[in-house]
């Protein structure tokens, strides 16, 4: 599962599948993959895999794009917060475009970085999981 949430990080790069054969995470980006399992690949054995998943697509199950829900994981985390003044904030901040650079810098201002990467890495872990339930892909935790 570890691999899946490292997928489900790049979403917003990346397209990330999950190769139901062999449990194996594939990410796709522009002109660029990458085998989770096996990141030292040459740039040719790179391109080959892409033939062979190109061929045999209908094995392969796409992983969301979790940052299309960016803006709401981030109301949920300040809506979260015990300090009244800091949900407050972190609210107002979220609205609008260019959200997510605001709701950035005022995590550093109030010293929550490390809290909002912590909630992130949980709320990743769930989705990992709930995706594989609904796929009927086995994971570890």
């Amino acid at each position: 599962m570890a691999d899946i949430v490292t997928a489900l990080k790049k979403s917003d790069v990346m397209q990330g599948y999950v190769d139901i054969a062999n449990g194996r995470v594939v990410l796709f980006g522009e002109d660029f993959s990458e085998d989770m399992a096996d990141r030292d690949e040459s740039e040719e054995e790179r391109l080959e895999h892409v033939f062979s998943i190109e061929d045999q697509w209908q094995q392969y199950v796409a992983l969301p794009n979790v940052y299309d829900e960016e803006k709401e994981i981030m109301r949920r985390f300040a809506s979260d917060l015990e300090d009244a003044d800091q949900r407050s904030v972190l609210l107002q901040v979220v609205q609008g475009s260019g959200a997510v650079a605001r709701f950035e810098r005022q995590l550093k201002k109030m010293l929550l970085t490390e809290n909002w990467q912590l909630y992130m890495l949980e709320y990743l872990r769930n989705v990992a999981r709930d995706w594989c339930e609904e796929n009927a892909i086995e994971y570890e935790e």
